[in-house]
């Protein structure tokens, strides 16, 4: 029989599976009736990927939507067809390291437009990209805005680059690897990467597939330990308590009048909000004529 679990687990994903992959392992090991992820990352790609269960899946968006941190691995002087390190070398030029690395890096902060790779799961007609880049089709597409908040330099061995990139949600790392690369009077592509940041979370919070294993076989009551609260990625929005008689009201999606909070002059102050248990009960609104509205609610 499946488990009715809620909560947040900050997966340390290995190399060498999906996301979906991974989602799907962890589900069977907690044994969930519903999950689901915050945050793609490639099969190559390693590090943070949030496995939300039952209601904390209401909450995904605010993974999704916050800033990401990576340790991206770049090999410069060689170009592929996928942008990492499972397509073909498609284009060779030598790296010849006579740029200032630091400031090509510093270049790169900042708002700009970013074309998604082919290789991507983006979706065109309900197919994702890469299955049409692998049947040799090339599908035009869209520039987006990114931001790269930040990009520093690592280490340099031989033509192997490492940075520390903080930026916005839908940033590829590998179009940004390739475009490094192109800066330097090269080309390039991404060779490693590994998330080390999600929101203000970090590597060192996550769990890995061998501690749950191991965990499921020996003492499979502790699972739930390994879970964050529902409310994980909202934990900085100002929050407030409601009253027992106030809680079937706001889980019903009806409005509460007169709610004394301080707004500090936001006029749509979102909160997270708690029962008189300090139990969640999701998030709302606050108007300036202090309605608190609810906006997602847990199931009762």
């Amino acid at each position: 029989m499946k488990l009715n679990r809620n909560g947040v687990l900050l997966l340390d994903k290995p190399k060498g599976i999906s996301s979906n992959r991974a989602l799907v392992i962890v589900k069977k090991i907690f044994n969930a009736k519903k999950a689901g992820h915050a945050g793609t990352l490639d099969p190559l790609a390693t590090g943070i990927l949030p496995i939300l269960f039952g209601e904390a899946t209401k909450f995904a968006e605010f993974g999704l939507e916050s800033d990401k941190k990576y340790i991206a691995e770049i090999a410069l002087g060689t170009k592929t067809s996928t942008g990492d390190t499972e397509g073909e070398i498609i284009e060779e030029n030598f790296f010849k390291n006579d740029k200032n690395i630091d400031l090509v890096l510093k270049s790169f902060i900042g708002v700009q437009l970013q074309i998604p790779p082919m290789y991507s799961a983006l979706k065109y007609k309900g197919k994702p990209l890469y299955k049409y880049a692998r049947a040799g089709q090339e599908i035009s597409r869209k520039s987006r805005p990114i931001n790269i908040k930040s990009i520093k330099f690592v280490s340099l061995r031989k033509y192997f680059l490492k940075v520390n990139v903080t930026c916005s949600k839908g940033t590829y790392i590998r179009t940004l690897a390739e475009d490094i690369g192109e800066r330097l009077g090269s080309c390039a592509h991404l060779s490693e990467l590994r998330r080390i940041g999600v929101a203000d979370l970090g590597i060192d919070q996550t769990v890995n597939l061998e501690r749950l294993e191991l965990l499921a076989n020996v003492i499979p009551d502790n699972l739930d330990n390994e879970l964050m609260p529902i409310e994980l990625f909202i934990k900085n929005w100002p929050f407030l308590k409601l009253e027992i008689k106030e809680e079937n009201n706001f889980l019903n999606g009806q409005p509460i009048d007169s709610f004394l909070f301080d707004t500090k002059g936001d006029n749509k102050c979102l909160v997270r909000v708690y029962g008189a248990l300090n139990n969640f009960l999701g998030t709302g609104q606050i108007n300036e004529n202090k309605i608190l509205r609810p906006i997602r609610s847990i199931s009762k």
